[in-house]
């Protein structure tokens, strides 16, 4: 798959390949058919990535979005194109929580 590919030619990969102590795990949390048809699906898929490994990546947790485009084939459903990308993120550092006052 080319997001394998991708993964295993950067840092995570090369780290592995070292034999470095490394994590790379996908978890889904949601995802929403966007248009379906008997030979053709597109679905959007929501979740966390975890990575890093001992050495060159520092550990680190990101939320994304995929959009992944299945092609009915040979009488199964075949992955024929992602894209996936990081967010939706906040344009703006959440505001601390106001305390309420305190009576004496």
């Amino acid at each position: 798959m080319p997001g394998e590919e991708r993964i295993a030619a950067g840092p995570i990969g090369v780290g592995r390949t070292k034999g470095l102590q490394t994590l790379y795990a996908a978890v889904p949390v949601g995802y929403r058919i966007e248009s379906f048809s008997p030979q053709r699906a597109r679905v959007l898929t929501w979740g966390f990535t975890l990575l890093g490994n001992a050495a060159t990546v520092e550990p680190a947790a990101y939320f994304g979005i995929t959009h992944t485009l299945l092609l009915w084939s040979e009488g199964e459903w075949k992955i024929a194109e992602t894209q996936a990308s990081f967010g939706p993120t906040r344009s703006s550092p959440p505001r601390p929580a106001r305390s309420a006052p305190t009576t004496s």
